[in-house]
């Protein structure tokens, strides 16, 4: 997260001055069949903010005008700062397979990007269900967004859960 301090000739939509974030990549070719789709962060020569480069956490790192995401100033920081990366992770597949409002999701393992998961599904209007081994994870998964949650060690809920979400999409984020 930062402020713009120096712009080059083609950067629309962007200001000198203005608030924006960086995810995982700061790059890409743009001239890709992946990049041309919309899908830059699928690029095979995506450039990586962090990992292969120097000035990751600088006082200033330099990235493509695509990549540089305006953030409100009235956000904080620390709430917007995972989204820049696991939110992308987690979102995309959304919308890349489609997925409704109305419809059923299973989310299987709780803890990292699935926290995420929930709260986006429901968000999103779906009916959620998460699936964990640990006991101690489920009212946190409830909490999080999930209209129930299956314990994967008891056999007998999951196939019935399985059977409730035979028409559903799976995610598994790990």
């Amino acid at each position: 997260m930062g402020r713009i301090v120096a712009l080059g000739e083609n950067a629309p939509g962007l200001k000198i001055g203005q608030r924006v974030g960086i995810g995982w990549n700061s790059s890409s070719c743009m001239h890709c069949h992946t990049c041309l789709d919309g899908d830059q962060h699928l690029c095979v020569n995506a450039g990586r903010t962090i990992i292969g480069r120097h000035g990751a956490f600088a006082n200033r790192v330099r990235v493509h005008w695509v990549w540089a995401i305006p953030v409100p100033d009235a956000l904080e920081s620390s709430a917007v700062g995972s989204l820049l990366c696991g939110g992308i992770t987690v979102f995309y597949p959304l919308l890349h397979f489609g997925i409704k409002p109305t419809q059923r999701v299973g989310v299987v393992g709780i803890g990292g990007l699935s926290h995420i998961a929930l709260k986006f599904l429901r968000a999103w209007g779906c009916e959620v269900t998460a699936f964990s081994s640990s006991e101690s994870k489920h009212a946190e998964a409830l909490q999080l967004g999930a209209h129930r949650v299956v314990s994967s060690r008891d056999k007998a809920a999951c196939i019935l859960s399985v059977r409730r979400l035979s028409q559903c999409h799976w995610y598994r984020f790990a």
